[in-house]
């Protein structure tokens, strides 16, 4: 069967009287708002056996996730119960577990940054990767729940594989933010030349002075050395510039 508590959507404590037993074919979705620190949750005077999946879904992501009591009872039995996402999340690796014989216990095991950064399908080996993937982990194990960088860790962690994770910490490593900043620059001297050209040929120009111009510039490889401790840069330069 499917249960809800009061709906998709909804974050609701029900209280039930007696017990409740979820079987393997069965679906136990649970709202989780980590900006509250809340989840559906239910509680009851009986016996609690829990088996099947629990769909998750995350209303908001602003604090880091910890751990939640999604049922409570006089006695607590998980016969297998599963924790599923919508979608891959290669940062999360959520569990359940009974404390004190009682509570159903919602919580995390995951994989740290590093370990995701350093495994094979990331695609990198940048150094300066892996120093800004060990800072975050610092950053997530040093905090409380209310950490400014909550939602960016969350976000990282919903990503739905090594690959896509590794390019994204490439894009946040300081060294690459440099690179970024230069190929804008090549690119808008590229632009300012374009212009420069088009004015000083009389023939590109309308009988008022104005001269208007569109190019495509050739394709052309672009690498850049950032020196000890980080990796290469190569991609592909391509500009295009209109103007009057």
């Amino acid at each position: 069967g499917f249960y809800t508590n009061q709906g998709i959507g909804v974050v609701a404590k029900v209280d039930v009287g007696g017990g409740f037993k979820q079987v393997l074919s069965g679906d136990f979705v649970t709202d989780v708002d980590l900006n509250n620190q809340i989840t559906d949750a239910l509680a009851l005077t009986g016996a609690g056996d829990f088996n099947g999946e629990a769909p998750l879904n995350f209303l908001t992501i602003d604090k880091l996730f910890t751990e939640y009591v999604v049922a409570k009872g006089s006695a607590m039995t998980d016969s297998g119960i599963e924790a599923k996402t919508l979608h891959p999340a290669v940062g999360f690796n959520f569990q359940f577990k009974v404390d004190n014989g009682t509570d159903l216990v919602l919580y995390a095991d995951n994989p740290t940054f590093l370990e995701l950064a350093q495994d094979p399908g990331s695609g990198t080996t940048d150094p300066g990767v892996f120093q800004l993937a060990q800072y975050l982990d610092d950053v997530e194990a040093a905090s409380t729940p209310d950490n400014p960088m909550a939602r960016l860790i969350n976000m990282l962690r919903f990503l739905p594989n090594e690959q896509e994770l590794g390019a994204a910490l490439t894009r946040l490593t300081p060294h690459y933010a440099v690179h970024t900043f230069d190929m804008i620059n090549r690119e808008a001297d590229i632009m300012l030349e374009t212009a420069r050209e088009c004015t000083g040929v009389p023939f590109y120009k309308n009988l008022d002075g104005r001269c208007i111009w569109a190019t495509i510039s050739p394709q052309a490889e672009y690498s850049r050395d950032a020196g000890a401790g980080t990796t290469s840069r190569d991609d592909v330069l391509k500009t295009m510039s209109l103007g009057g």
